[in-house]
């Protein structure tokens, strides 16, 4: 697994990890540094790029966040990162880049006064999110949480008794289950809408709608970002003739198709024939001036999405 090879820049030592049935995050040994972290590296590729993070605590000190980039990164020495977990955001680190001749690396240290709750989110969360530089290179990236539960709960076994108490002070009790995972189109999207809007951002109720549309007897997705509480720019998705909306159809096996996005100023769920009618910008059916909105309707027909003409 190339995951190994990554980190082999932080001086992994030759004691293999225990086995996991789900190794999206992993444990090792770094005998150098006389630490025990956790890893994973989301992205990877047969020309030898990786970005990679671990956690990990040094003898008698913090709990600390490490980046590992091979191939692009962020230009400058000392930025902050932001992460969300399952469309939560927490309080920014402040990384600093650390010496390193074959690839990048930026370290951050962790704060429980500051970002308590972050540790518990990502070994219960679905989905997590880091955004490097976020006001100025918008550097993110995401990463499944599977596996990261027992992982970083390894690797805090080697954190100083301080430490461990700290983290317990600043975590709420967690139930240990799985958390329920956002169904793919969502997670991608909520990476992308924290991307271009920042920590703050908010996802309301109404982001995400699951529904059978086309009742072929599996859940489609419809998201309205009309719910979606910018931090950088309250209107981002919205503008004089609606806001975004983004539909995938469900396919067996869990999937999802590539989806479709139009901006409309409403999206109503329609039972016969199983579809949306949409209100949009009366420019959409050719009206002008105060001629009111443009009625559409959209409905699937053995399996393809077509909008029928509006008004």
């Amino acid at each position: 697994m190339r995951l190994f090879c990554a980190l082999a820049v932080a001086v992994i030592s030759s004691t293999p990890p225990p086995a996991a049935a789900d190794e999206t995050w992993l444990v090792y040994n770094d005998t150098a540094r006389q630490r025990i972290a956790a890893a994973t590296c989301p992205f990877e590729d047969d020309a030898g790029h990786f970005y990679c993070i671990a956690l990990d605590c040094a003898p008698d000190g913090p709990l600390e966040i490490t980046v590992m980039i091979a191939g692009g990164g962020p230009s400058t020495d000392a930025f902050p990162g932001i992460f969300a977990v399952d469309g939560r955001t927490f309080a920014a680190l402040s990384f600093q880049r650390t010496a390193q001749d074959d690839h990048l690396e930026f370290r951050a240290t962790h704060d429980p006064a500051r970002h308590g709750g972050l540790i518990a989110a990502l070994r219960g969360g679905g989905l997590g999110l880091l955004i490097l530089d976020p006001a100025g290179e918008k550097l993110g990236q995401t990463m499944p949480l599977s596996g990261a539960g027992p992982a970083i709960g390894t690797a805090l076994q080697g954190c100083a008794p301080q430490v461990m108490a700290e983290l317990a002070n600043s975590t709420p009790p967690r139930v240990a289950q799985p958390a329920a995972a956002l169904p793919a189109p969502v997670a991608r999207a909520q990476a992308e809408i924290l991307t271009d809007c920042g920590q703050g951002t908010q996802f309301g109720p109404g982001f995400a709608q699951q529904h059978d549309f086309d009742r072929d007897g599996i859940l489609d997705v419809l998201m309205r970002y009309e719910a979606v509480q910018c931090a950088a720019i309250a209107s981002m998705y919205c503008g004089s003739g609606g806001c975004g909306h983004r539909l995938h159809r469900g396919l067996p096996g869990g999937a999802y198709d590539d989806g479709v996005y139009f901006t409309a100023h409403s999206a109503t769920v329609t039972e016969n024939p199983p579809g949306l009618v949409l209100e949009t910008h009366g420019s959409t059916c050719g009206l002008t001036g105060a001629a009111g909105p443009c009625i559409q309707r959209l409905i699937w027909q053995y399996g393809n999405l077509i909008t029928l003409p509006g008004n």
